[in-house]
């Protein structure tokens, strides 16, 4: 039998699952089942003597208690920590749900949700988590146990809160709140509560519902929710720019957390009482508390703290005129990022320790400094900070009377400025490069079309097997419905987000609308210095008790939140990203920012990098026009959305989707 035959039959049924099952495709599988009927005796069928049957595939042991649920979790959640991606959680998800609710494991059901909400949380899938969550807790919600009930609405409502629907994770809170009597939920409803109160800047009634909260872990002697909560109150205070009863609260925080195990949350209190010292200019306080936090940094083994606790000391030596003393915090900085591989700490730690030898006039130092923060802040890609760099260097060689080098930095420091106005004719060439792969591409692909044609001109001869062919052809619709399910799935999956995402931006609308009417009553500003936080809390291993996870509040909205919120807002209202040449400095400019800090900011807060945000947005633009318009073209559709190239139009829209394209028109004209 002609192999090419064979292949461009196979590639003819492939292509009719993407559609309805058309007469064409009957034809093509009977068409499989009568070539496999033939050579069923054959080679292509015969095993070589020596060579062993395949093992059979491992089937997971079935699960009839809570104890192998929970086994059946954790072995999910390794495969997850180790890039299981999320559409297979979900798929497993399912089948432990069902499998739960047949043995009718109330308490694995519940599990099950916690550790669903805990995963995707973890990974910031937001949108998806509660799109998921919500479907499934409509579904099972009458087996779950009361505890279990409250506690996966608390988790939609975390969900709504990240996506800033405030108005549902209040009303889930409120309603939480009155209808169960359980004292330590109502704890953790309080908590979570409070930081939707801040962000409508509803100030007073966060502080009241978190010193609620602490009656019932004060009761239960647990210090280390309760300093949780006082440096929470700290960071309000912070935002309402009241250093003193900020700082009172995280020296209360921290007389809590001493005796408490967790070297994290108490650096994390340093650090803020830090700030606070250093902005009322009380340096030497604020020293001993950096100090202080160094210690703990070095007895936990956390590198990354320890550089940033070095980084504060040596720039409080700067601000009190001693950088002689600053260079030595800042060679530990060096010292400390490079063993331990921390490209971004070894940029801070070069370019600190440059402007202190150049405040010493070491210029030589200086210079050599210089060349090695040019270097890492080349290669993690802080262009403003490293053309910053180049021009410093050519003022000191200017200063040195060293005219020659001068003037060759002060060209590369032009240059680098020309260069940033060349991105667009380097576009233009990389865009003109992906079509010509992308021309290259529909050519196999109109090869491989006429290989089908000839393969369908050979049907006759397939003629004379028909025994196989009720057996195949059932099969090839089994497989055709359950791909056919799996598209539809998907297709499903992308319209309730594109649906959730429009009703989150009404929402949003209409918080904006009722933030100004506050505003102009309420007087209250902003801080002006980022606190330096972290929320207390894992996500490693969330196959174990999640539940006390909820516990874990977040810290109040920093700075960084409220750029990324204007940066959301420019792609959301004023559609940036139709704009084909957008860059990073656009959006950089576009919110009045750094491009170092921007991009920081975009990782920080999305998980996804400044390319991958931009094409995120395109290909939500594209799927709204192409539910809006089923009759468009692709072509059409890839260039309204802003993009302009086919190659990363597919993939981004595949990344972002599951689907290519042409599948998600498919679904979109026939649901049409």
């Amino acid at each position: 039998m002609n192999c090419a035959f064979l292949f461009g039959l196979m590639r003819e049924a492939w292509w009719a699952l993407y559609g309805v099952l058309t007469e064409k495709l009957r034809i093509a599988l009977i068409l499989i089942g009568l070539i496999i009927f033939a050579v069923g005796a054959g080679p292509l069928n015969a095993q070589a003597p020596d060579q062993e049957p395949k093992a059979q595939s491992h089937q997971p042991e079935p699960i009839t208690t809570l104890e192998q649920g929970q086994v059946r979790l954790s072995e999910l959640n390794s495969r997850w920590q180790q890039g299981m991606t999320p559409d297979s959680l979900v798929l497993e998800i399912d089948q432990l749900l069902e499998t739960a609710e047949r043995e009718n494991l109330p308490e694995l059901i519940g599990q099950t949700l916690e550790f669903l909400y805990g995963s995707l949380n973890q990974r910031r899938l937001y949108r998806e988590g509660i799109v998921a969550l919500e479907r499934r807790f409509r579904q099972y919600e009458r087996q779950l146990t009361p505890v279990h009930r409250v506690e996966t609405e608390i988790y939609i409502a975390l969900f709504a809160y990240e996506l800033r629907e405030l108005d549902k994770a209040e009303e889930i809170f409120a309603r939480l709140f009155s209808a169960t009597e359980d004292p330590r939920l109502r704890a953790v409803i309080q908590t979570n509560w409070a930081n939707a109160k801040v962000d409508r800047a509803e100030f007073e009634a966060a502080i009241q519902l978190h010193l609620q909260a602490t009656n019932y872990y004060r009761e239960q002697q647990n210090n280390l929710k309760i300093a949780g909560i006082y440096l929470n109150i700290g960071s309000i205070f912070t935002r309402m720019e009241e250093p003193d009863k900020a700082l009172e609260y995280y020296l209360l925080a921290r007389d809590v957390a001493e005796g408490v195990e967790d070297p994290m949350l108490q650096i994390t209190i340093l650090s803020n009482i830090g700030v606070v010292y250093k902005q009322r200019e009380q340096y030497d306080d604020a020293l001993e508390i950096y100090e202080e936090g160094l210690r703990l940094s070095e007895e936990a083994g956390i590198p990354l703290r320890m550089a940033q606790n070095l980084l504060n000391i040596g720039n409080i030596k700067v601000d009190v005129g001693q950088p002689e003393l600053a260079v030595e915090d800042y060679e530990r900085v060096l010292e400390i990022t490079r063993e331990n591989q921390i490209p971004y700490g070894l940029a801070l730690g070069y370019i600190n320790i440059t402007n202190a030898y150049k405040d010493l006039r070491e210029f030589e130092m200086a210079l050599q400094m210089a060349d090695s923060a040019v270097f890492y802040a080349d290669m993690i890609g802080l262009r403003s900070e490293k053309n910053s760099l180049i021009g410093m260097m050519s003022d000191i060689y200017e200063e040195q009377g060293d005219y020659r080098r001068a003037l060759e930095y002060r060209k590369e420091y032009v240059e680098a400025f020309k260069e940033l106005n060349d991105e667009e004719k380097r576009r233009n060439i990389a865009e003109i490069e992906e079509k010509y792969e992308s021309e290259l591409k529909d050519q196999q692909l109109a090869l491989q079309e006429q290989d089908l044609e000839v393969a369908g001109l050979r049907n006759r001869q397939l003629m004379l097997v028909i025994g196989f062919l009720g057996l195949m052809l059932g099969a090839s619709v089994f497989y055709y419905q359950s791909r056919n399910r799996y598209l539809q799935d998907l297709y499903d999956r992308n319209i309730e987000l594109m649906r959730s995402e429009e009703a989150e931006e009404a929402a949003q609308a209409q918080d904006h609308v009722e933030g100004k009417r506050s505003s102009k009553t309420a007087g209250e500003g902003t801080a002006k210095d980022t606190v330096h936080g972290a929320v207390h809390g894992t996500a490693q291993d969330i196959a174990q008790d999640t539940t006390q996870d909820l516990e874990v509040f977040v810290d109040a909205k920093s700075e960084e939140r409220i750029l990324y919120e204007r940066i959301v807002e420019k792609f959301r209202k004023e559609r940036i990203h139709l704009n084909p040449m957008l860059s990073l400095r656009d959006i950089s400019m576009s919110v009045n920012s750094n491009d170092k800090y921007v991009s920081m900011t975009i990782a920080e807060n999305s998980g996804m990098n400044v390319s991958s945000l931009i094409n995120y947005y395109r290909v939500d633009e594209a799927k709204k026009m192409i539910v809006a318009q089923p009759e468009c073209t692709i072509q059409e559709v890839m260039d309204a959305s802003g993009f302009n190239s086919r190659t990363t139009f597919y993939n981004s829209f595949r990344k972002v989707t599951g689907m290519s394209p042409s599948q998600f028109m498919s679904r979109s004209r026939y649901r049409a």
